[in-house]
């Protein structure tokens, strides 16, 4: 994803996620230890200043993309696989 806000690339990885400067192709920081599964799914809001992870167990919570802090915990789902059949 381009996040314009902090003029950077992020690269969504299995167990954290990465910045990287648009400029020129740096790594600017990496983001680690943020879910406790793998990370499955992300998106930015629409000011570009959080970032939300969903993981395989299908907890969802958004981040500060400057820090890493977490800045909220939505509530869990529970689904049944056979449900997607």
């Amino acid at each position: 994803m381009f996040n314009n806000e902090f003029f950077v690339f992020i690269t969504i990885h299995a167990s954290c996620v990465k910045l990287w400067d648009a400029h020129n192709g740096s790594l600017v920081t990496v983001l680690r230890d943020l879910t406790k599964s793998k990370i499955v799914r992300g998106a930015m809001d629409h000011r570009q200043r959080k970032i939300i992870l969903g993981d395989a167990n299908g907890r969802v919570s958004s981040f500060n993309l400057n820090n890493g802090a977490e800045m909220k915990k939505f509530k869990e789902h529970d689904q049944d696989v056979s449900d997607l059949q």
